[in-house]
């Protein structure tokens, strides 16, 4: 008896305490939710920062904010509905996994007390959740704004020969050369600024040069087209910064932001 007695106490000595509050590992389905909602979120700060096509669909639905139906008729004409498919695919797993964490929630919140500092954590999760999705969507504009300059940042550098041209030598009249293609001067007599009719691409999306722009300063505009917004990569002399204008065709463009790209160069986006 005394023996028994004495390894039941070493047990006791060496077993560590139970306590009903111990906080236990979350199930693998658990955490595979959470990595779900991690996933969807990085998923979708990637698309809108690298696809040149978010930001139209930003742009659209900013603008018909009290016709949802029609921004996302346009949008999907616009985007194929294989990204249509894709988007929808990533919703779906965002909101599904965020549905069915909050049915959990509430069943840990219903269930006995022991359960309650599990649903405190889970609350506090969800809670976090949330608020990086509602981020997100509340910088949505910003991060396309970031994309582009970073895929600019890129490609900008084959604008360069053309910019330089043009600040040592420009036109006076319509004509054609070798990389821009034919252009028209306006205005007449006095051109500053130069419409294409074969307008040359930048990078491998469908972002290009409509129009070339010589300011006073003798700084060089590149009109950027296919975008949702009146954007411009402008390429400066010394002392020389992005400012308000008013183009050849008396077009005033108002300055709204603008940043840097390196060596002179600078994405400028203007309110017309």
């Amino acid at each position: 008896m005394r023996l028994v007695s004495s390894d039941l106490s070493a047990m006791a000595l060496t077993s560590p305490p139970v306590s009903r509050w111990t906080v236990r590992r979350p199930a693998p389905v658990v955490r595979g939710s959470w990595l779900l909602q991690a996933g969807a979120l990085i998923a979708a700060v990637a698309w809108i920062a690298m696809d040149p096509a978010a930001e139209w669909a930003i742009a659209r639905f900013a603008a018909e904010g009290a016709r949802p139906l029609v921004a996302a008729h346009e949008t999907t004409n616009y985007f194929g509905w294989l990204r249509i498919g894709m988007l929808a695919a990533l919703i779906g797993v965002a909101v599904g996994s965020l549905a069915w964490r909050v049915m959990l929630l509430l069943r840990c919140s219903a269930s006995r007390h022991r359960h309650r500092h599990r649903s405190l954590q889970s609350m506090l999760l969800l809670t976090a959740v949330c608020a990086d999705w509602c981020g997100v969507f509340a910088n949505a504009s910003s991060l396309a704004w970031q994309g582009k300059r970073a895929r600019l940042m890129w490609t900008v550098d084959r604008l360069q020969p053309i910019a330089e041209r043009l600040h040592r030598q420009w036109p006076e009249r319509d004509g054609q050369a070798d990389d821009i293609g034919s252009f028209m001067a306006y205005p007449f007599g006095d051109p500053s600024v130069l419409l294409l009719m074969q307008p040359p691409s930048v990078g491998r999306n469908q972002v290009h040069v409509s129009a070339i722009q010589r300011s006073e300063s003798g700084a060089i505009l590149f009109q950027l087209g296919g975008t949702a917004c009146d954007d411009w990569a402008e390429w400066h002399p010394r002392a020389s910064r992005p400012e308000s204008f008013v183009g050849g065709l008396n077009d005033p463009h108002e300055l709204s932001e603008y940043a840097w790209l390196g060596n002179g160069w600078y994405l400028a986006r203007y309110e017309t």
